[in-house]
């Protein structure tokens, strides 16, 4: 059962392995048939691509390992030339409010993770101080267990939670410096 799994994953690797363009960029080719499917129907001011698309693009993304930056092509019949940048921007700016949401999230791991690691250790300082004490050794265990989850909650979110999400974070960041180029042939 095994080796039938490792078989089926490597075939997996070989059939989404990574295109690269002529530059050594992860090459996304993306299909669009109509202007509508680029941009979100509640744009504003500052225009976003479609859930639709970030969904599909994020898609894409998965099984890549990014070395050399990203370029996104679109393959495209009706988009008119003079709305490229406005596109460009589109998904620079949601891939650039993941970015900022990430580092915030990575800020925020971060004091939670120095908060409860004083806490933990503070906790864990009463406990032993408890134990020395006959009739406070059951409350000295129950402070333990509370102040060693405290510690492990602190080490869960930077050392196993914070890798995670630097490297969406970093995936943001290339998507937000993509190179993007549109093409007015179909690619099947």
């Amino acid at each position: 059962m095994l080796d039938k799994k490792k078989e089926y994953i490597k075939k997996l690797k070989e059939q989404y392995q990574v295109i690269l363009d002529d530059e050594g960029r992860s090459l996304i080719n993306i299909n669009i048939d109509k202007e509508e499917d680029i941009l979100s129907s509640f744009n504003t001011d500052k225009p976003i691509i479609s859930s639709s698309l970030a969904e599909f693009i994020n898609n894409q993304l998965r099984p890549m390992v990014i070395k050399n930056g990203i370029h996104i092509n679109f393959n495209c019949s009706e988009v008119v030339k003079t709305e490229e940048d406005k596109y460009k921007e589109a998904i620079r700016n949601y891939y650039n409010h993941d970015l900022i949401d990430k580092n915030r999230e990575i800020s925020r791991n971060k004091i939670i993770s120095i908060v409860m690691g004083i806490v933990g250790t503070i906790i864990l300082t009463l406990s032993i101080v408890f134990s020395f004490f006959e009739n406070l050794v059951i409350f000295a265990s129950i402070i333990d267990i509370i102040a060693w989850v405290f510690l492990w909650e602190a080490v869960d979110l930077y050392v196993l939670q914070r890798p995670k999400i630097e490297m969406e974070e970093l995936r943001d960041y290339e998507m937000a410096n993509a190179l993007i180029t549109f093409n007015e042939n179909k690619v099947e």
